[in-house]
């Protein structure tokens, strides 16, 4: 690739998540992963991706970003089994 980009760190999202209001498993709603890969990218485990720092970010800096964010997810998403009783 021609360009490089800065990589976040784990405390870095988790500084960033609590000061957007986001929670780890919503985070991974609108990330498309799984609650576990952002815990693992949180803790050091696995480097995070530079699109996850990009929504990370604008979460934080856009008025309104997570909710355009929650609607677009009800929108594109569903439920692949029954949820438990």
């Amino acid at each position: 690739s021609a360009y490089g980009y800065r990589v976040m760190g784990g405390q870095e999202l988790a500084v960033l998540l609590k000061e957007a209001g986001v929670s780890v498993g919503s985070f991974a709603i609108y990330c498309g992963t799984t609650q576990e890969r952002v815990v693992e990218w949180i803790m050091g485990k696995n480097p995070i991706p530079r699109t996850v720092n990009l929504i990370a970010h604008l979460f934080k800096t856009c008025p309104g970003a997570i909710d355009q964010a929650q609607q677009l997810v009800d929108e594109i998403t569903f439920r692949k089994k029954p949820a438990p009783a």
